[in-house]
């Protein structure tokens, strides 16, 4: 029997759902081992689905009353992109996680379809997943790219979960942080660090004071 995946999405762009629809061919592994159900635009389930996929932050009581529905209607909550782990760092709002537990992050801004594919994939056959711990420098390095803070501008890519191809550093713009910290980061450093650096404000997005 198929399990059943629940699409949930609070006040955010969407951006990170709308990855599932970029590959045809990650749909249709999707749908041979799972029951799609959407209900971004709808109440939560009165029954229990597998899994439930969750973007977006919080705005308001309303959402706090939705997120907390959809985590007693799910077996396992998977959070997808910033948003949901950190509030977003561009628009005021709190995150999921500040109010319910989440078993499994995928972050980003937005999420890598193919990341989701294979997380969901090994679920279905009850296998574990694994996250690298390695920093976005390493995606860096692997791409050729000029150092953003031995050019004297502060980028999170040295504390920050890499595997996202470090996107936004090869179109020339420093890391945000959007996929999280790693499991050893430096913060207290590059705050010392960011002091002489230019978009020193970025710090303020990983320790939680944005």
């Amino acid at each position: 029997m198929k399990k059943t995946l629940g699409l949930f999405s609070i006040s955010d762009c969407g951006g990170c759902l709308l990855q599932l629809c970029q590959d045809l061919s990650l749909i249709d592994n999707l749908t041979s081992s799972f029951e799609i159900l959407d209900f971004t635009k709808k109440q939560p389930p009165t029954d229990t689905v597998d899994i439930g996929l969750l973007e977006g932050r919080v705005r308001s009581a309303k959402d706090i009353e939705k997120i907390r529905m959809i985590r007693k209607r799910s077996k396992k909550i998977i959070f997808l992109g910033a948003c949901a782990l950190k509030g977003n760092f561009v628009k005021p709002g709190k995150p999921a996680a500040n109010y319910i537990k989440h078993d499994y992050v995928l972050s980003g801004c937005p999420i890598s379809s193919g990341e989701l594919t294979d997380y969901l994939m090994n679920l279905s056959w009850d296998k574990s997943s694994y996250q690298p711990d390695a920093s976005v420098c390493f995606d860096c390095k692997s791409n050729s790219n000029d150092c953003f803070i031995k050019n004297h501008t502060l980028c999170l890519g040295p504390v920050t979960k890499g595997g996202c191809g470090s996107i936004c550093v090869n179109y020339g713009g420093s890391c945000i942080g959007c996929r999280g910290e790693i499991r050893d980061a430096n913060l207290l450093k590059l705050e010392e660090i960011s002091a002489n650096l230019e978009k020193k404000e970025l710090i303020s997005y990983l320790d939680g004071k944005a």
